[in-house]
């Protein structure tokens, strides 16, 4: 399918898009949806509306897990933006988490990790190994 998109509800009830340029439900596994250059629109149409991107995705519609490789990419509406090659996103749960290298910028400063994982719908995010962060004066 091209051009596709599910709509769903997270736990807190909050909505979130989930789009791709392409989509494909895996013969082998009818749960398994394959995306090509996938975006995730977490707290849809609210203003704090987050963003995550990458080249390439894995949807299981029956877990509600995305799996993002390649590029992968988070920004949100204050202008914070974290890189990694691979996250997991649990849209039931509305956490993300990331087990390779991130780099991070945004109003605030700059950080460098080994991994990182989001909870709270994005008010909390914590950065493991080798964390490097410069912190901007207010």
């Amino acid at each position: 399918m091209s051009n596709a998109h599910f709509y769903g509800r997270d736990g807190d009830e909050k909505p979130y898009i989930l789009g791709a340029n392409e989509a494909a439900r895996d013969n082998l596994d009818p749960h398994r949806i394959v995306l090509t250059r996938p975006i995730l629109a977490l707290d849809a149409g609210d203003p704090r509306e987050r963003h995550i991107s990458a080249d390439q995705g894995v949807y299981r519609d029956d877990t509600r897990f995305l799996l993002l490789n390649g590029h992968v990419s988070l920004r949100d509406p204050n202008g914070d933006n974290l890189l990694t090659e691979r996250a997991l996103v649990d849209t039931a749960h509305g956490t993300i988490a990331g087990q390779g290298a991130v780099s991070g910028w945004g109003p605030t400063g700059t950080i460098t990790a080994q991994s990182f994982a989001v909870f709270d719908q994005g008010q909390r995010v914590v950065f493991r190994g080798e964390v490097h962060s410069v912190m901007k004066r207010g």
